[in-house]
């Protein structure tokens, strides 16, 4: 399955598949190569990324 990834006017992504369905979003933290990362059933996630790559970051937050 592919999700494609967006990038908004204020700096976040979102995700969404092929069927039209939002996998969620993310952020940068404060913190350099931390994100925020939030998913469609509500739950928040922080998590580590260093390279600041949104395909990478998209990856391991949906665990592709």
């Amino acid at each position: 399955m592919r999700i494609n990834v967006y990038r908004t006017k204020d700096g976040a992504y979102y995700g969404i598949d092929e069927q039209g369905r939002e996998w969620g979003g993310f952020k940068p933290s404060m913190f350099t190569g931390w994100w925020d990362g939030y998913l469609p059933n509500g739950q928040h996630k922080e998590f580590f990324e260093p390279s600041g790559d949104p395909l990478r970051v998209a990856a391991r937050l949906w665990g592709a």
